[in-house]
């Protein structure tokens, strides 16, 4: 009895297609080729995977495996004792073609001075990367005992000590604990009267990072979004005329935001318009009577 195959469309006898249980027939579609040529490209897509899944299952199921070779030392009709010559004479027949071509080769090599020098100046090369290998894997072990006795005993600076180890630098927790170190140390050392000078120019030079600052004082608990910038806040006013929101006045403006922080609102464009002192505060924290658009008003 013939069948013809779905992949290669030859007529081959029923013996060439292997069993198939998930078929109603029985057997599979296609011939025996074809399918190993299918899982061969499989395989070879999917090596590091499947290599890793057998390794695995050999041992999470170690009686399984013995039994498995046993059988298959049963369907061979070799013995154990026998199966185990077999491997010693294979390992013996190794080892003397690897020493003969290494006899062969060494010979060669002899004849050959520029070859010679060739090998000997890689040998070389190679002895020195081995030996500095193993210099920096000292080093390295030198270096962890040095950085968990720094550990256990804490980031200590000198008074005047403004530079950081270069030890440091290889855990960067350590790192910025002495960055944090060195900035106390500095300030500790700065005039009083000139950091109260500085953090006032500071607060006058950057208005909209107070405000930032100030929204996440207020919302320190809540998960809010504050990105609103000075950019952004000049043009909400300028869509609004530099006039308040509420009375149409033009008065100094303050930023008011449309959803209040008491009910999670946000820190940004589309939440915030101009408003004069005296609508923000009588506003208070609720919502507006009238709803707003931002940058859309003219």
């Amino acid at each position: 009895m013939n069948k013809v195959c779905t992949k290669c469309k030859t007529e081959q006898p029923i013996t060439a297609f292997p069993k198939d249980a998930h078929l109603k027939s029985g057997i599979s579609s296609q011939c025996r080729n074809c399918h190993a040529i299918r899982f061969r490209k499989h395989y070879l897509a999917n090596k590091e995977k499947i290599d890793q899944r057998s390794r695995q299952w050999q041992a999470d199921h170690p009686e399984r495996v013995k039994e498995l070779q046993a059988r298959n030392y049963k369907y061979q009709k070799i013995s154990e004792d026998e199966w185990k010559e077999r491997k010693a004479a294979t390992r013996i027949r190794t080892q003397e073609s690897t020493r003969q071509n290494a006899l062969e080769w060494r010979h060669r090599l002899k004849n050959d001075p520029i070859r010679l020098s060739q090998h000997r100046e890689k040998r070389r090369d190679y002895i020195n990367n081995w030996r500095a290998q193993i210099r920096n894997i000292r080093d390295i072990q030198e270096l962890k005992k040095d950085i968990e006795r720094i550990k256990a005993q804490g980031v200590r600076l000198k008074k005047a000590h403004t530079k950081i180890c270069p030890i440091l630098k290889y855990d960067p927790a350590l790192y910025r604990a002495a960055q944090k170190e060195i900035k106390r140390a500095c300030d500790d050392r700065r005039d009083p009267e000139k950091k109260r000078q500085n953090r006032v120019q500071w607060k006058k030079n950057n208005p909209a990072a107070i405000s930032a600052q100030r929204y996440r004082r207020r919302t320190h608990l809540k998960n809010a979004i504050v990105d609103l910038t000075e950019t952004q806040w000049r043009a909400i006013k300028a869509a609004y005329r530099f006039k308040c929101a509420y009375c149409g006045l033009k008065k100094p403006l303050t930023k008011d935001h449309i959803v209040p922080v008491k009910m999670e609102g946000n820190h940004t464009a589309a939440n915030i318009i101009p408003a004069c002192q005296s609508c923000n505060s009588s506003k208070g924290a609720r919502l507006p009577k009238v709803s707003y658009q931002p940058h859309l008003i003219r």
